[in-house]
């Protein structure tokens, strides 16, 4: 039978969905970290309740933002994340403790993050370009070097440089695959910090990339429509039009055999990505428009989908089967655990501020 995605339940809270900006399951599906402004939150997936919580530092106005995160591949528990005034930041659990290691990269404009495969790498990139790093037994980061701006055209020799995906190509552990808003696709070697190869060289606003898991293609989200492109021969396989005049997230799930992203009209839709055909469309309400989407194929079958202040689990059945409706709605469930959430929160906050001053800038 055919396996059809039916939203599960949907998570809304005052406090802790104030304006969300990434979502990303841990990779046994059991849990799903997301931020919210100032705060990361962990959601436990099946109880559908917070687990914790993380504030930035604040700033005097308001905390710092989290401006990416990352699961730690191969742990079942350990979240990295970066925050606007620097902190990078790992979380980890044992038992019923959560951990916290952080230091102070001195770096003000982080937008996207990448582990390699072992976790013992992170590249972090942003207008400044990109910064490797990698940890130590204690679960904190130190630098190791930074790459500098991409390869200019004549097209793009004006533009800004902003990233919009970065990715490990795991069959050459020192290389990073790189999307930029104008500056196309380009490859770079780790080791020797120098741009070996351009796979898109266009004038076209590149939104946001996914690489398949057997890092044999790479999908890209265009002003005209997602690309699916070879990585080896450089040519496009499949484009799914979308007519969408700023290009949304896409993201490839179950294996790299789909690819989930957005429509003109504010849907989330799964195409094939062998023949670009429509698989399904995750309907919800029509004045919902979303900002990030994430999923989980390992051991089901799992999509998170967020608006500013809402999340919504979808899981996929067989058609026929049913969820029950009781677990599709989730308001204001939480207030038996303000209390215990603002105290944690506020503590692990407190300790960010003790680890950053005693850690102090990097030298």
């Amino acid at each position: 039978m055919t396996l059809m995605y039916r939203p599960k339940w949907t998570f809304t809270d005052n406090l802790y969905c104030q304006s969300i900006g990434g979502l990303a399951f841990s990779p046994d599906g059991l849990y799903l970290a997301y931020s919210s402004g100032g705060q990361l939150c962990v959601l436990e997936v099946d109880r559908r309740e917070l687990m914790v919580v993380i504030q930035g530092r604040n700033t005097g106005k308001q905390l710092s933002t989290v401006t990416a995160l990352a699961w730690m591949p191969q742990e079942s528990f350990h979240i990295v994340c970066t925050f606007q005034d620097g902190v990078i930041a790992s979380i980890t659990r044992s038992s019923d403790q959560f951990h916290l290691a952080g230091i102070d990269s001195m770096i003000r404009s982080i937008t996207h993050i990448a582990l390699n495969p072992t976790g013992s790498w992170l590249a972090a990139g942003g207008a400044f370009g990109i910064s490797i790093w990698t940890t130590d037994p204690n679960k904190s980061w130190s630098f190791v070097r930074q790459l500098g701006l991409p390869q200019r055209f004549q097209a793009n020799a004006n533009a800004t440089v902003e990233i919009t995906g970065i990715h490990w190509f795991e069959p050459k552990e020192d290389q990073l695959i790189v999307s930029y808003k104008c500056h196309g696709v380009q490859i770079w070697d780790v080791s020797s910090g120098k741009v070996i190869a351009s796979i898109l060289t266009t004038s076209t606003s590149i939104g946001s990339s996914s690489l398949s898991p057997d890092c044999k293609t790479l999908a890209v989200a265009m002003q005209s429509g997602y690309d699916i492109h070879h990585l080896e021969s450089r040519v496009p396989l499949v484009s799914i039009p979308h007519e969408l005049n700023v290009p949304g997230p896409i993201l490839f799930v179950h294996g790299g055999l789909s690819l989930l992203g957005t429509t003109k009209e504010g849907e989330i839709c799964l195409w094939g990505s062998v023949d670009g055909e429509k698989l399904q469309t995750l309907k919800q309400s029509a004045s919902d428009s979303w900002r990030c989407f994430a999923a989980h194929d390992k051991t089901r079958f799992l999509i998170a989908t967020a608006v500013k202040r809402k999340i919504v689990l979808w899981e996929a059945t067989e058609e026929g089967d049913t969820i029950n409706s009781a677990q599709t709605d989730r308001n204001g469930q939480l207030k038996e655990h303000w209390l215990l959430m603002c105290l944690l929160s506020v503590t692990i906050a407190l300790l960010v501020n003790v680890l950053i001053a005693m850690l102090g800038p990097r030298a």
